[in-house]
């Protein structure tokens, strides 16, 4: 929230996006869409190639959907 918040406005100043793929993962019963809206609009601000996938649980996912958010039913 401090340091990272300030490398963040660097790296945005200076045009800089995430070159990796990235997945966003998310629980689909939790408030983060109410509040931010969609994960995916959100992340292609800040990278060039995002894919997206909800996962069928509550906010504390590595919890309620460890299958799901280590992977062994996420699909590309």
């Amino acid at each position: 929230m401090t340091i990272d918040a300030d490398h963040e406005r660097a790296d945005r100043a200076a045009g800089r996006r995430i070159q990796q793929p990235l997945l966003v993962l998310w629980s689909l019963h939790d408030d983060l869409e109410d509040l931010y809206g969609d994960p995916l609009a959100i992340w292609k601000d800040w990278a060039e190639n995002v894919t997206r996938h909800g996962i069928d649980s509550g906010h504390h996912v590595a919890e309620q959907a460890p299958n799901a958010l280590c992977g062994s039913s996420v699909t590309s």
